[in-house]
């Protein structure tokens, strides 16, 4: 989930916990509400858990800026990520990314 999509659960949880004053028998609403907060809470500690770990990959790659990146499934050069730069002495030419999407048209 989003960070909006986050907020928005943790919204609905907190409108069913303090907000309701209705009951319905075999349901506790403010139970309900509660763990939607707590799901809400725990899934946006990990939606910022991986924006910080992408922001980190990304400083990473602006600090070495003569690495060629590949996107995933170019298999033939090298099979890390968008988020792995190419190790040194493996880097491309621009002519064999050429050669090698052209292959494909």
């Amino acid at each position: 989930m989003s960070i909006g999509a986050n907020t928005s659960v943790i919204t609905a949880g907190a409108v069913l916990t303090f907000a309701t004053r209705f009951h319905l028998d075999g349901v506790n609403i403010s139970a309900v509400g509660m763990v939607l907060m707590l799901v809400g809470l725990a899934g946006l500690i990990l939606q910022i858990t991986a924006l910080r770990r992408q922001r980190q990959l990304t400083t990473a790659q602006a600090a070495a800026p003569n690495a060629v990146l590949v996107r995933p499934g170019v298999r033939d050069y090298y099979s890390g990520t968008t988020a792995d730069p190419l190790p040194p002495g493996a880097e491309l030419t621009a002519d064999q990314i050429r050669a090698y999407y052209e292959s494909y048209e």
